[in-house]
């Protein structure tokens, strides 16, 4: 007779065993200003804040504890703000995989950051950093092209020259070599 073993080595867990891979997924939110949406009907008024990814992640951390206590105490060292793009106001967020819906549903009630209201929202949860760049880079392009529009609107076409373009164009691709760096 034949005895069959199993080594199950890949679904242990724990320091002693290096093999187990610990999976993730990649939030990509939006932060839109309480004040940005107020001024929809006039996007003249544009509104600079001085938000960074350690705000964002702080506010964050501060939704989770509060909403969560013990449980949320327990995730907050595994999430990781791993880019915040001012210009666009998106933020992509590391987190493990089966806590993903406790830091949704902390987005959720945030409603400030650095004391500025906002409302937050998700626009994509990926399972690689790589599917998670491809939609901030997406949403960069259009932010970019919404940018675009709205000056043509307040500026006419003709005042947009070739070099002010440029430039844009330059800065558009400095804000995505910074998306294409991220790391896991």
């Amino acid at each position: 007779t034949k005895q069959l073993h199993f080594h199950s080595v890949a679904f242990l867990k724990g320091p002693e065993h290096p093999m187990v891979r610990h999976k993730a997924r990649w939030l990509l939110v939006r932060i839109d200003f309480e004040s940005d949406i107020k001024n929809a009907a006039n996007p003249e008024i544009e509104i600079k804040s001085e938000i960074e990814a350690k705000d964002v992640f702080r506010s964050i951390h501060h939704v989770v504890k509060s909403e969560f206590g013990i449980v949320g105490a327990g995730i907050l060292e595994e999430i990781k703000v791993r880019l915040y793009d001012p210009e666009a106001r998106i933020a992509m967020i590391k987190i493990p995989r089966d806590k993903c819906n406790f830091v949704r549903a902390a987005i959720t009630f945030l409603t400030e950051i650095k004391e500025v209201p906002v409302v937050v929202s998700t626009i994509a949860v990926s399972a690689s950093s790589r599917t998670a760049k491809i939609a901030a880079l997406h949403e960069l392009r259009c932010s970019f092209n919404m940018k675009k529009k709205c000056n043509f609107r307040r500026f006419g076409v003709e005042s947009i020259t070739f070099k002010e373009e440029s430039a844009r164009l330059v800065e558009l691709e400095q804000r995505m070599d910074t998306v294409r760096s991220v790391v896991d």
